[in-house]
């Protein structure tokens, strides 16, 4: 009888520490969450690529664009490949956060200290720089980045 009885109020004892730390995750979670959503709330809200994204309002954001050789030749203009962001005081080229451009990949070979595919456009985010603000900016950033619903 006993040996049953301890069964039973270990398995409640386990149940009670699992609730506690389900809600307690639930609640320091959500905090965190509301946290991080304020922090970009007068952030700058831009469109590119099927995708809406969120940067610091004392930040710039400028179109990359590109065109082969070919259409050079023929005088066809550019075409918009990618935006890149960076904070209007730049001290050093690498300070930048870029979204798209051209043959830009994960792979350690190109040197970026943060980079993320994004599957839904088929396209990167990405950064150079070793700035610990930058990074966190880029993680902030990467997280705001939504789907815009196309309208046909």
């Amino acid at each position: 009888m006993t040996k049953g009885f301890s069964k039973i109020w270990l398995v409640v004892i386990l149940a009670a520490v699992l609730a506690g730390g389900f809600f307690a995750w639930q609640r320091f979670g959500a905090q965190e969450k509301r946290d991080a959503q304020e922090e970009v709330a007068d952030w700058k809200s831009y469109d590119w690529g099927g995708v809406r994204f969120r940067y610091p309002s004392d930040w710039e954001a400028e179109k990359i664009y590109y065109s082969t050789p070919a259409q050079q030749a023929k005088g066809e203009s550019s075409e918009n490949i990618g935006i890149k962001l960076f904070p209007s005081n730049k001290e050093k080229a690498e300070d930048f956060i870029a979204i798209g451009g051209r043959q830009i990949s994960c792979d350690a070979s190109e040197g970026h200290s943060k980079c993320f595919y994004i599957p839904q456009i088929a396209n990167f985010i990405y950064t150079d720089s070793d700035s610990q603000q930058i990074v966190k900016i880029f993680d902030q950033t990467l997280s705001t980045i939504r789907l815009i619903e196309s309208k046909q």
